[in-house]
């Protein structure tokens, strides 16, 4: 499953130039793991089917125009002319479809054993596990999927700082997508080609410490930073010091505040953090939508029904399996016992979800 994801993930690279949506990945690589289609019925698929490639790709596009876009793409630079004479000749002839051709743009690039050959399959590799990264957060927001690859070269440490951003967001990326342009911009300067690995660790830091920071004030926060960076390198001397600042400021050691989750008209994950013990959830739609809860919460959840209240859950409902979930009419709220001691304590979470009960459809993980 995992190569299925890393290819179907270059695939997005290639086509859509952005990582891919937790929704669409989730779906993708069922399709694959059933056998219902293979990589490449999917590249033809996205090619001729798909709107958003077909906006991308009009059949009015020349061949060159479009090999342009392939490499930039897959291969962050442009073709050369040999490039434009040989792939242009088999597209405008059709002896290379289009999908074909993208196809074989990325085996190319992870083929290569010349020194360009390496740094594009260190690219291809390196935009495919922050594109995993991305789906994995339960992010669907085609916009940020976008600019997280923008982010990604070939070095480790522009995959590991857009890795640190995505999962600084457990939920919340109100603020991301001005984060990640500072992050690209940095990388991009000549304070980022000395100061990586302060950059590094300044987001990963953050990454591993925060809970209860509101993340608009901290992504604007983290977005200042880099600007400042740019031309002030001593903003980040002391990259641990300066996270715990950055979170601080944030409200990092605030008492927590119940989250509210608000959805789009698209489909929706809904992440829950670990340590969420109430939530409120705004446009969740049964049928259409799905939750979340972050793995670190040490839950594996199964809807188990409903139960009257707290007492005849525990009698009725648990039998002492961590993780099990049931939902109390009278409070509307979804009540898991993460630990299977058989008690709503704080070590459980209790999540406020008013007017929400057709649970059936949906999974936790």
């Amino acid at each position: 499953m995992q190569n299925s994801q890393i290819r179907l993930t270059e695939l997005y690279t290639a086509v859509f130039n952005r990582a891919p949506d937790a929704a669409g990945l989730a779906y993708w690589s069922g399709e694959l793991a059933n056998g219902k289609i293979n990589l490449e019925a999917i590249a033809a698929n996205w090619m001729t089917s798909q709107p958003e490639a077909l906006a991308r790709y009009p059949l009015s596009m020349s061949s060159d125009s479009f090999i342009q876009e392939i490499y930039a793409n897959v291969l962050n630079r442009q073709p050369v002319v040999s490039d434009y004479t040989y792939w242009g000749t088999q597209l405008d002839n059709g002896s290379v479809s289009r999908d074909a051709f993208i196809a074989a743009i990325i085996n190319g690039a992870k083929a290569n054993s010349s020194a360009q050959g390496q740094l594009d399959a260190a690219l291809l590799a390196n935009k495919a596990a922050v594109g995993i990264a991305f789906a994995t957060q339960g992010l669907n927001d085609q916009g940020l999927a976008g600019e997280v690859v923008k982010v990604v070269d070939s070095s480790l440490e522009s995959t590991r700082a857009a890795t640190a951003m995505i999962q600084v967001t457990r939920g919340d990326f109100d603020g991301l997508d001005g984060a990640l342009k500072a992050l690209a911009q940095f990388l991009g300067s000549a304070a980022g080609a000395s100061l990586r690995a302060q950059m590094v660790e300044y987001l990963e830091s953050i990454a591993a410490n925060v809970s209860h920071a509101s993340r608009p004030e901290l992504f604007s926060n983290i977005t200042e930073t880099l600007n400042r960076a740019i031309d002030a390198p001593a903003e980040l001397a002391s990259p641990a010091a300066k996270a715990e600042a950055s979170l601080a400021q944030a409200g990092n050691n605030d008492a927590p505040q119940t989250p509210v989750l608000l959805g789009t008209a698209a489909a929706d994950t809904f992440w829950l953090p670990a340590g969420t013990h109430q939530a409120r959830i705004e446009g969740f739609e049964p049928g259409r939508d799905k939750l979340s809860l972050d793995e670190a919460a040490g839950a594996k959840v199964q809807y188990r029904g409903e139960a009257n209240d707290y007492a005849n859950l525990i009698e009725e409902e648990f039998d002492g399996t961590p993780g099990q979930a049931a939902m109390v009419r009278a409070t509307q709220e979804l009540v898991i016992d993460v630990n299977g001691d058989n008690q709503i304590t704080g070590a459980d979470i209790v999540i406020s979800m008013p007017g929400i009960w057709q649970l059936e459809d949906y999974y936790f993980v």
